[in-house]
């Protein structure tokens, strides 16, 4: 059940060299039955200096090394997600998109591993664990390697006790091939979905003008029967009513592209959206946030929104460091936009 990289490791023997990496800073290690030895405390500037001059050395000789990098745990960040069933071939694919969408984190700036547990959940989906590290916390050894002229096979990531390999790997050069291929297809999925996403919101702003441009028809035509009517003297007062209704109608009316722009306009800036739900006059928003707590005034100070609420309980959410939320309002009419209450505001 292991990736083959963290197999590898296990059995590093010849021209590859395990190093613990911890600090800034390396150390040699031995493997004692695929577990390193030597990790209890992190390596200091002169194991670090050592190191490097033996890989030096080896390189001189025209034996270049092949290197795996070791990291402990409390340098990797974890999360857990759900996945269907029969995504599981995908499983990489969906979290690295996932990553953006739903962390601070930018895919370029880290590296990705995971593992998904063999048996499904009561609901049928799989459970995913993403290890994520920041690359800057291997960019110096990456570095120095590269000046060496030594290999980096492999990134692997030690348990907090240092008992155990954790069974993935963040960098694997056997692999670069098939990855580096794949980061076209990668690349074209994320432009397609930013393409859906533009134009499900043209669609939704074409949708609310055609029903305005209805209502502005309907308007026109009951203008018309009324004037007729008044010329005969009958009917008016019907009439009056049906303008006086599409009026209403007309002034609920208001287009979803607006209300995405004043919540994006409105939400802080360490605060991350998940998921936002429309329907009828209610929004649901759910995500992460430094202080979710305040988001309720936040949002009732814009015209559109009003009776702002926490729908559940504000949770933290160590790997994220931050609150994670979920939130209603209620969306004022649009004649009361225009009115009063934004000159409160204002």
């Amino acid at each position: 059940m292991l990736p083959h990289g963290v197999r590898d490791l296990m059995s590093a023997s010849g021209d590859q060299l395990a190093l613990y990496l911890d600090g800034g800073h390396v150390r040699i290690c031995q493997l004692d039955s695929g577990a390193p030895v030597g990790t209890s405390h992190p390596p200091t500037a002169a194991d670090d200096a050592e190191a490097w001059r033996k890989i030096s050395a080896l390189a001189g000789k025209g034996k270049p090394p092949s290197l795996t990098f070791i990291v402990p745990s409390s340098a990797c960040l974890e999360r857990r997600i759900e996945i269907p069933k029969k995504a599981r071939h995908n499983a990489g694919r969906i979290l690295e998109l996932d990553l953006e969408r739903a962390t601070p984190f930018k895919l370029q700036d880290v590296l990705t591993a995971y593992v998904v547990d063999p048996a499904p959940g009561p609901k049928g989906n799989l459970s995913a664990r993403q290890f994520i590290l920041k690359r800057e916390t291997v960019a110096r050894a990456l570095a120095a390697a590269d000046r060496t002229g030594a290999t980096v096979r492999r990134i692997g990531c030690v348990s907090s006790n240092g008992a155990e390999m954790l069974p993935v790997t963040f960098l694997d050069a056997t692999a670069a091939g098939p990855r580096t291929r794949n980061g076209g297809w990668v690349r074209k999925l994320a432009v397609g979905l930013l393409l859906l996403a533009g134009l499900a919101t043209a669609l939704a702003t074409w949708r609310n003008e055609r029903a305005l441009a209805t209502l502005d028809r309907q308007t026109a035509e009951i203008r018309k029967q009324l004037g007729a009517r008044d010329d005969h003297g009958n009917g008016t007062g019907s009439a009056a009513q049906d303008v006086a209704a599409v009026q209403v109608r007309k002034a609920h009316a208001v287009p979803a592209v607006v209300l995405v722009d004043e919540i994006t306009q409105r939400l802080p800036d360490d605060t991350y959206l998940s998921e936002l739900r429309l329907s009828g006059r209610t929004i649901e928003l759910s995500g992460l946030s430094r202080r979710a707590s305040d988001l309720v005034g936040t949002l009732e100070k814009s015209p559109y929104f009003g009776d702002a609420t926490l729908t559940a309980p504000v949770t933290f959410d160590s790997n994220a460091d931050r609150e994670r939320f979920n939130l209603r309002l209620t969306l004022r009419q649009a004649s009361a936009v225009s009115g009063e209450t934004v000159e409160e505001d204002q």
